[in-house]
């Protein structure tokens, strides 16, 4: 819930701001909360459902995209739980052989985490992140 609203206000502060002194109050709430919620993540090892970490993150990582795109801070984009946890998370998940994401739990479609990947793997250069994009079966959800 709450990451959906932060997201929102990230990328609607980055879609009017001229420059980011304009918008400070805004991705500043953004960058705290996020930050905050990122360490938790990191330090507890807690995840959600797949499937569900998968919908507030693909907002999230899209949201500090933009963000740094229009602060030049890559400190969220750049966080060591997307680098040391999110991907060997999901790498973990995929079927040996095929590479498939498993549908378990809370998750019923093949693949998860496009977006997210696909903007780890440019930012962070993540070769984990590729290896998912280049082998993972992406299909329609």
């Amino acid at each position: 819930y709450y990451l959906s609203d932060i997201s929102a206000l990230i990328i609607g502060a980055c879609a009017v701001a001229e420059s980011a002194e304009e918008v400070e109050e805004y991705l500043t709430r953004g960058y705290n909360f996020s930050m905050w919620y990122l360490d938790n993540l990191y330090a507890s090892g807690d995840q959600e459902g797949f499937m569900y970490n998968h919908h507030q993150l693909e907002y999230l990582v899209a949201a500090l995209d933009n963000m740094t795109r229009v602060t030049g801070n890559s400190d969220l984009i750049s966080h060591k739980y997307f680098s040391e946890l999110l991907v060997d998370w999901i790498l973990y998940f995929m079927a040996p052989g095929n590479g498939k994401l498993m549908p378990i739990s809370d998750s019923p479609y093949a693949t998860y985490y496009f977006n997210t990947l696909s903007i780890l793997n440019k930012e962070q250069d993540n070769e984990k992140a590729g290896f998912i994009l280049k082998y993972g079966k992406r299909r329609c959800l």
